[in-house]
């Protein structure tokens, strides 16, 4: 059974919503537990910006949308990588076969960003073939 090009696209619509509620999730946990203003302003434009290119995808087109949806994507991707990276910087001995970094919340958000690139860009690309 395979899925088509409307199937894609409400499974990468469905998708980003998702993502979107996760990052700003992250930015409440972050102001919660950090007292960082900057982390829940952060996320609530992330997640606003997911959502309104969910709306140019339905309401304006479908391609040019989820073509910038890949895009933020992609850069979400490389700015969690990052931060993901940096945050096992203060971690002290780990133990022994532990990892050496922080898997939550930035490796999650980079797993789920890069999964993202790769639904929505399967999803345009059945789009235009069709």
């Amino acid at each position: 059974m395979s899925l088509g090009a409307k199937e894609l696209l409400d499974a990468s619509l469905i998708y980003s919503y998702v993502l979107a509620a996760m990052v700003l999730l992250g930015g409440v946990i972050g102001f919660i537990k950090a007292k960082s203003k900057a982390s829940l302003i952060a996320s609530t434009c992330v997640a606003i910006a997911i959502l309104a290119l969910d709306y140019v995808t339905l309401k304006v087109s479908c391609i040019y949308g989820q073509s910038l949806q890949i895009a933020l994507s992609i850069s979400l991707t490389l700015m969690f990588r990052g931060k993901y990276q940096a945050s096992g910087k203060d971690l002290e001995e780990p133990l022994a076969g532990a990892p050496k970094r922080k898997f939550m919340p930035f490796g999650l958000l980079t797993m789920m960003c890069a999964f993202s690139v790769a639904l929505t860009s399967c999803a345009v690309y059945y789009k235009v073939k069709d």
